[in-house]
C-alpha cells in the first residue's frame, strides 16, 4: 500500500479530474522515471518553453507532429518553428490569462517539411512559486486535420440538405 501526502484533488463533476488535478496525482504520486516515460512516449506533441518561447523539451509526440528533431528543435522559437509566418502576427501560442486552461484552441501549423495542417492544443503556464522565477508553459499540441475535415464534410452535406428542403418548398431550418 502507497500512502502519498499530497494537496486535496478537486474533482469537476461531468470532467473528472482538474488539469490541476493531475498534475498534483504526478507531482505527488509518479515516480520521476515514469513521468518522463510518459512525456517521451505521449501521442501528442509536449512541448516546454521558457518564457521567451523558447523551446526548452521536445518530445517524441512533437517530432512526429511536426517533423522537426529534438536537436533542430531545442533553443528555437517555438512560434518560428511551427506557425506559419502569415499567422504569427495573432500569436496563437501565447498563454490567454482570460482563458480557462482547458480551452482548446485551434491554429494553422506547419511541418519541417513545410506542408500546413490544423493543430489543436492547450497552453498551461507554469506559475511560479512566490520569489521563484517563471517557469514558462507547457503546450499540448495534435494534428486535427482528420476532424476539420470531417467538420467541413458534415456543412457541405447539411448545405446541401438545406437546399433540398427549400427546392421542395419546405424551410431550410426548423423556427
Amino acid at each position: 500500500l502507497l500512502h502519498v501526502s499530497m494537496p486535496p484533488i478537486k474533482l469537476v463533476p461531468g470532467r473528472g479530474l482538474s488539469q490541476r488535478g493531475l498534475v498534483s496525482i504526478a507531482r505527488h504520486c509518479m515516480p520521476p522515471s515514469l513521468a518522463a516515460h510518459a512525456l517521451e512516449t505521449a501521442a501528442d506533441a509536449i512541448v516546454h518553453v521558457c518564457p521567451a518561447g523558447t523551446v526548452k523539451t521536445w518530445n517524441r509526440g512533437a517530432f512526429e507532429t511536426f517533423g522537426f528533431t529534438a536537436d533542430q528543435a531545442l533553443g528555437s522559437s517555438l512560434t518560428e518553428l511551427v506557425i506559419p509566418e502569415h499567422v504569427r502576427h495573432l500569436r496563437p501560442l501565447d498563454p490567454k490569462p482570460q482563458l480557462d486552461r482547458r480551452h482548446l484552441r485551434r491554429a494553422p501549423a506547419s511541418r519541417a517539411d513545410g506542408t500546413l495542417f490544423t493543430a489543436e492544443f492547450t497552453v498551461l503556464e507554469l506559475t511560479a512559486n512566490a520569489g521563484a522565477p517563471d517557469q514558462g508553459a507547457v503546450v499540448t499540441l495534435r494534428d486535427a486535420s482528420a476532424m476539420g475535415e470531417t467538420v467541413r464534410t458534415l456543412r457541405r452535406r447539411v448545405a446541401q440538405l438545406e437546399s433540398g428542403m427549400e427546392r421542395l418548398g419546405g424551410p431550410a431550418r426548423a423556427p
